[in-house]
């Protein structure tokens, strides 16, 4: 079972990733010729907007399993420490990966 204190995690993380998708990708979507970095850049933000719509849609379905939450912090883990050399909100994404993984672990009794 999910705890709410994760599901609450889980929801701010996807809040600053939704916000942070939609504005890089159009921000680096016609500046590809001139850098090509930004074809990575353009990636990772798609990239976090397909795990967060999906990760979205299975709080909001009230999912119970903790595999694809698991999977999805894991992965996301990666492009968020790449990119915390541009930018802050990785950072924070980061931080926020890191407390889901602690909170989805089973207490043992």
């Amino acid at each position: 079972m999910i705890s709410r204190l994760n599901k609450i995690l889980q929801g701010i993380r996807d809040a600053f990733l939704l916000v942070f998708s939609i504005v890089i990708m159009p921000t680096s979507y016609g500046k590809w010729v001139v850098e090509p970095a930004h074809y990575i850049l353009f990636g990772i933000a798609a990239f976090f907007l397909v795990l967060t719509v999906i990760n979205v849609i299975l709080l909001l379905l009230k999912v119970k399993r903790k595999g694809y939450f698991y999977f999805n912090a894991i992965i996301q883990l990666i492009p968020a420490f790449l990119l915390t050399i541009l930018l802050i909100v990785p950072v924070i994404v980061l931080i926020l990966d890191i407390l889901i993984i602690i909170t989805l672990r089973e207490k043992r009794t």
